[in-house]
C-alpha cells in the first residue's frame, strides 16, 4: 500500500477533538504544540471531514490516494472545516516502497511504525515513545530525527525487539487490531507541490 494521505493534527489534550488524549508528559522537553509542528508521521485524524457532502462521501472511506488525485485532494483541503493543522504526506507501507523517480520528487522524511487503514491510524512513535509511560520505549526518543521519525529500518528492528520483549512480559502496549503485524511506514515529503502543510486554525 502506498499513496497520499491527509492527516489532521488537533491538540491531543483537547478531549473533544482527540478523546484518547495522552496523559503523560512528552519524553522531550517540548509542548504539545511544538510536537504537533515537528511530527510528520501518520498519527492524527485520517482524512478529516470536509464541509461539502460530495467531498465528505468521496474521502470518508479512503486510506491512500494516488498522486494523480492531487487536484481532488487540493479541492478537499480548500473545503475542510477541521480545527487544527492539516498535513499532506506520501506513505509507503512495509515493502511497498517508492521507486527512484518518485523519490526524486518526494524526499523521505523518515519512518513511522504502527498501523494504518481506512478505519484509522496508530503510531507507536507518538503514543509509546513521545507520550508513552514505559521507560524502555521512551528511550527511543533519542534517535528520532527532526521530523520525529526514525531514520532507518534498522532503528525499527531494534525497537521491535524491545517492544516484543515488553509485550511478552505483559506490558500494556498496543497490538494490531487484525492478525497483521505492526507496519513499517515510509513517510515522504510532497515538495513538488507548494503548501503541503496547511494551518487552518
Amino acid at each position: 500500500m502506498k499513496g497520499i494521505i491527509v492527516v489532521g493534527r488537533s491538540n491531543p489534550h483537547d478531549k473533544i477533538l482527540f478523546p484518547t488524549a495522552p496523559i503523560t508528559k512528552c519524553a522531550l522537553s517540548l509542548s504539545i504544540h511544538e510536537v504537533l509542528n515537528l511530527y510528520r508521521g501518520i498519527e492524527g485524524e485520517l482524512w478529516p471531514w470536509a464541509q461539502k457532502d460530495d467531498l465528505r462521501k468521496r474521502f470518508e472511506d479512503v486510506c491512500t490516494l494516488e498522486v494523480k488525485e492531487l487536484a481532488h485532494i487540493r479541492h478537499y483541503l480548500d473545503n475542510l472545516t477541521f480545527k487544527g493543522k492539516v498535513d499532506m504526506i506520501y506513505v509507503a507501507v512495509n515493502e511497498d516502497v517508492c521507486n527512484e523517480n518518485e523519490n526524486s520528487l518526494m524526499p523521505m522524511l523518515g519512518y513511522d511504525y504502527g498501523y494504518i487503514d481506512e478505519f484509522g491510524v496508530y503510531s507507536v512513535i507518538f503514543h509509546e515513545i513521545l507520550y508513552g509511560r514505559i521507560r524502555e520505549m521512551r528511550e527511543y526518543v533519542k534517535i528520532l530525527n527532526t521530523n520525529m521519525l526514525f531514520n532507518s529500518l534498522s532503528d525499527i528492528a531494534v525497537l521491535e525487539e524491545t517492544r516484543n520483549q515488553l509485550l511478552s512480559r505483559g506490558a500494556a502496549l498496543e497490538t494490531s487490531p487484525t492478525p497483521l503485524e505492526m507496519m513499517k511506514i515510509s513517510v515522504y515529503e510532497i515538495n513538488r507541490y507548494p503548501a503541503q502543510y496547511v494551518d487552518i486554525l
